[in-house]
């Protein structure tokens, strides 16, 4: 190719590619971050006024106003325009770090570190993975509460503790299989949300044994001297963690 044709083929290459980026500013970012940024801006300007308790429109534009121009409340407007712009999740995300974030700005502080890991999970999970999560919690958070379940306890020091499996292993049962006595696998267990709750400090698991002997007892059928290991597989979660779950339900669309 001479020198006259690259020179030309380049340039009609280059005018496509600034055409192609035109348009993928329109229509992929400035369209889908606009749209989270809605969502973010509603929740956060109803939770605002929900502050001055039905407090006048007027009251609402001067507390905002006084927010835009407040050091502080800017940074803290700033870091949550980028999560909302990163936010995997369309709707509910966003709106859940609008709560979040009105609430930092009206009480004028930092987000403590588990509200830092809730800003984090409604940045990272997918409304189905934030659903799941806040149905997760939800359900346990229940089952706690019933005396007669024993298998979920919430502690005084607000540590759910869920017995998600249980294997007893007798001295005298010769089993034909293998038995895993690995780590529990949350993706596999509960799914993706789990996963990244977990790296997020949100959620744990653990693996507790225990082991007794008993005797040999012909009346109820025991022919010999044994012992039992009982291994059991745990998910961990705190009281701290059920206002996530709350909000992702409050901001939830009611679908029925």
């Amino acid at each position: 190719m001479d020198p006259v044709t690259s020179l030309a083929a380049g340039h009609a290459a280059g005018k496509l590619i600034d055409r192609v980026a035109t348009s993928f500013r329109v229509n992929v970012i400035e369209r889908w971050s606009k749209r989270r940024a809605r969502h973010f801006f509603e929740q956060f300007c109803h939770e605002v006024e929900i502050e001055l308790a039905g407090g006048r429109s007027d009251e609402l534009e001067s507390l905002l106003e006084k927010m835009l121009k407040d050091e502080h409340s800017t940074e803290l407007l700033f870091d949550a325009y980028r999560r909302v712009s990163l936010s995997r999740s369309k709707t509910i995300g966003p709106r859940v770090i609008g709560i979040l974030t009105a609430k930092l700005a009206i009480e004028q502080r930092e987000p403590t570190g588990a509200e830092e890991s809730m800003l984090d999970a409604a940045e990272q999970l997918y409304d189905d993975e934030l659903i799941e999560s806040a149905s997760f919690i939800g359900e346990y958070r229940r089952r706690a509460a019933d005396e007669k379940q024993d298998d979920v306890t919430l502690c005084d020091r607000g540590i759910l503790r869920i017995k998600w499996n249980c294997e007893q292993l007798d001295s005298n049962w010769h089993r034909e299989f293998d038995v895993s006595l690995g780590p529990l696998n949350l993706d596999e267990s509960c799914g993706s949300w789990a996963t990244k709750m977990e790296s997020l400090g949100m959620i744990q698991t653990d693996l507790t044994e225990k082991k007794w002997n008993y005797q040999e007892d012909g009346e109820r059928h025991i022919d010999q001297d044994g012992s039992v290991r009982e291994i059991s597989w745990w998910i961990i979660t705190w009281d701290t963690y059920f206002e996530f779950a709350d909000l992702i339900d409050r901001v939830t669309p009611d679908t029925e």
